[in-house]
């Protein structure tokens, strides 16, 4: 396989967890129960969950952002900083 196909496999796979991610939103954003209060902690727990992660499966590593960035975090151990 070449790198297009496995990318488009990936995508391929990861679609129906798309459209569900896209249903909840979309029901969400077009509620007509919405307030700003409700708004702001819609965007509390996106924003924890992308950050931390949700915390539910054995397969969570704390989010996109911090679990991409822990492992490659600078350690000043490694970098021979330490004193």
């Amino acid at each position: 396989m070449t790198i297009d196909a496995d990318l488009h496999r990936l995508i391929d796979l990861a679609a129906p967890f798309w459209a569900g991610e896209t249903e909840v939103v979309r029901t969400y954003w077009t509620s007509p129960k919405r307030t700003r209060a409700t708004d702001l902690l819609w965007l509390q727990c996106q924003c924890f969950e992308e950050f931390w992660g949700s915390g539910v499966g054995k397969y969570d590593k704390g989010g996109i952002f911090r679990g991409e960035i822990e492992p490659v975090a600078f350690d000043d151990r490694r970098a021979g900083l330490a004193a």
